[in-house]
């Protein structure tokens, strides 16, 4: 296990060791990333060599001569060793329970033998006659999707890296697999596989990612289901790609697929004068981890700002609350949110929109959708009201919403069509829908239908600058 400190933190006084950047110290001995020059009473000390190539460790292992006497030498033994007691950190376990530990950098786990340091984890094998390792990285290094700790699975060039762990599950259960994923920042992009393994294989994926910088690592989430072939289950994560810049992988969890209920929030809105938040309260006795993805109106990922990435993990004890926030920031931005709520946790969304230059805004509370409806049915009041909907298509391939308005006398006033892509949005007014202007001035019902496919729908009734949402009937 090593640990990560700055040169002038240790050894400021020290004439002999030219800085480099940071250095890191092994247990098993002294480590630097700078020169060692030469002195005159010899000093034989066995090391670890780690050069810096900053920001990323490359290393290999060597022996050197330090030639600047016992005393010396002994001395920043002493030193090492009280700095490794005092800044090691504990062995967290960064994803089952989401426990972050405090420290600088990022600490390595080798295997082999395998390795359990990182709790409920096992570290194996080796590739290339180099032992399979990973980092454990703090914020310090680049931001972690939840808490302050997430795993790099690339840890040095040249060796791969591989975690697994064994969980307990029933035969026939469907599980879902999440997992937020990003890469390393300072490398170019990394792939990862993803198996997970009972009687036989029942999930085997691989993922890549590139777009990772330090102020936006656009973390991705990952959700897949499996059905268990056995009393346990197996879920490994191997690096493919051995850079030493590797994918950054975090918020595993693992849940039983027939308790959680996928809502939308069919329209975010934030920027221009609009505010979006997202409300969960946990009614159960049991803690519970559950992914938010934002979505954009092509069905691609959201990157949110404040969030840095388009993915939030929600944590919630037993009878917890959580918000998430989507300020308003820069020119106006639309999509949709998509929460996997555990069975007994509940939600809803608040819009907030502030004109320029007034004090206080007018706000809504917005109400979640389901994802099974082919049909979803909204009244609505075009006399002396604006009407503005939200739609969401959820499907794997595009799809046609088509759109009908009814009259106060079931009269057919009005037929459109709403093109959008897989898993695409739109939000527009309901009198723009092409062949729907004839609803200005009615009051009435519309209904929006797919086939092959699901719809969720988001109605807002607007009143000048005041404005409310409107229920939907979904079938």
């Amino acid at each position: 296990m090593y640990t990560q400190i700055a040169w002038n933190e240790i050894f400021p006084w020290c004439p002999y060791l030219e800085e480099a950047g940071r250095v890191e110290f092994a247990t098993t001995g002294v480590a630097s990333d700078g020169k060692v020059e030469n002195g005159v009473a010899a000093q034989h000390v066995s090391c670890i060599i780690f050069r810096a190539e900053k920001p990323k460790w490359k290393f290999w292992m060597s022996t050197i001569r330090v030639t600047y006497g016992r005393t010396f030498v002994r001395t920043c033994l002493l030193s090492i060793a009280i700095l490794l007691l005092a800044v090691s950190p504990s062995r967290a376990n960064f994803i089952v329970t989401g426990t972050d530990q405090p420290f600088a950098g990022f600490t390595r786990y080798f295997s082999p033998p395998p390795n359990t340091d990182i709790t409920g984890w096992t570290i194996s094998g080796s590739s290339g006659g180099n032992p399979n390792n990973v980092d454990l990285v703090n914020n310090a290094k680049y931001p972690a999707f939840v808490g302050t700790q997430s795993l790099d699975m690339e840890g040095n060039v040249g060796a791969s890296g591989v975690i697994f762990q064994t969980f307990a599950t029933v035969p026939g259960t469907v599980y879902n697999l999440s997992f937020a994923y990003g890469n390393n920042p300072y490398g170019s992009g990394a792939t990862m596989n993803v198996l997970v393994t009972g009687a036989g294989k029942l999930l085997n994926q691989s993922v890549s990612h590139n777009t990772s910088t330090l102020s936006n690592m656009n973390y991705q989430l990952f959700s897949q289901n499996f059905t268990a072939d056995s009393a346990t289950t197996t879920l490994t994560f191997s690096a493919i790609t051995n850079s030493g810049y590797g994918i950054a992988l975090d918020a595993v969890s693992v849940n039983s697929a027939s308790a959680t209920t996928t809502q939308i929030l069919p329209q975010l809105a934030f920027g221009g004068g609009w505010y979006t938040a997202l409300y969960f309260t946990n009614l159960t006795t049991s803690p519970v981890s559950f992914p938010v993805n934002f979505v954009a109106g092509d069905g691609t990922a959201l990157n949110i700002p404040a969030l840095n990435s388009s993915a939030a993990q929600v944590n919630l004890e037993s009878r917890g609350t959580a918000i998430i926030e989507v300020p308003d920031t820069g020119s106006l931005v639309e999509g949709y949110a998509a929460a996997a709520l555990p069975s007994g946790v509940t939600g809803y969304g608040v819009f907030r929109y502030t004109a320029a230059g007034a004090v206080a805004g007018q706000e809504a509370v917005v109400p979640l959708s389901g994802t099974t409806a082919t049909t979803s049915t909204m009244i609505f009041d075009e006399t002396s009201y604006t009407t503005g909907v939200a739609v969401v298509g959820i499907g794997s391939s595009a799809v046609t919403v088509n759109v009908t308005a009814y009259g106060t006398g079931g009269n057919t006033i009005g037929t459109g069509s709403i093109q959008l892509a897989a898993n695409g949005q739109t939000a527009l007014l309901l009198r723009d829908i092409p062949g729907l202007s004839g609803v200005v001035g009615q009051r009435g019902s519309v209904d929006f239908s797919v086939r092959g496919a699901n719809v969720a729908v988001l109605g807002i009734r607007y009143n000048g600058l005041a404005f409310t949402s409107i229920p939907t009937s979904d079938r």
